[in-house]
């Protein structure tokens, strides 16, 4: 039941995660124009930082997973003149520096769009599809009970109440089948 409600669930799943990607797509784009010459501290270094759109890539779903989110913010906090060095020059307008208060408005933006709504998204995607596929296998044992097929292993599935009007039903209508061949007329030999 679980992989069917997996597989019920996959063509939502594909579309929140073509959402996430927009939303670390957007993201990585604002985090380079912002942070793109930040010096490598704390959370920020060679592998994690905002200087190319893969490496942005990687750092938000970094901290899309909620691993690490604290370096990274005290990585692009680092605004004073004794940790980085403010002097501008032609490709680094702002020199080496973070902006504190822009790294906290993105940040928190970055965690509650992907963390809080969208990764939930998913959670409630596999959860609602695992509810229906309960809801309609309930609704489908009295019909497989009736076409006589896979009785036992269906009853065992079945939940004890269930089965109690299932037999029910399938008594019924087995008594009804018996007395319809009983009331049929056989064709008389001459």
């Amino acid at each position: 039941m679980v992989l069917f409600s997996l597989a019920v669930s996959m063509p939502a799943l594909i579309n929140i995660g073509l959402l996430l990607f927009l939303v670390m797509f957007i993201f990585a784009i604002f985090g380079m124009s912002f942070f793109m010459h930040v010096k490598h501290t704390n959370g920020i270094d060679d592998l994690f930082n905002f200087e190319t759109f893969f490496q942005s890539m990687i750092s938000l779903f970094q901290i899309s997973t909620s691993a690490g989110w604290d370096g990274v913010l005290a990585g692009l906090m680092n605004d004073q003149p004794p940790d980085c060095n403010a002097t501008s020059t032609e490709d680094k307008p702002n020199g080496d520096c973070g902006n504190s208060g822009l790294a906290i408005i993105y940040l928190v933006a970055y965690l509650i769009m992907s963390f809080l709504v969208v990764v939930n998204m998913y959670i409630a995607v596999i959860l609602e599809n695992f509810s229906q596929a309960r809801f309609h296998l309930h609704l489908l044992i009295p019909v497989v009970l009736l076409r006589g097929r896979t009785v036992g292993r269906v009853m065992r599935r079945a939940r004890f109440s269930d089965c109690l009007s299932v037999r029910l039903s399938v008594r019924l209508s087995v008594r009804a089948r018996n007395s319809e061949k009983r009331n049929v007329e056989k064709p008389k030999l001459a």
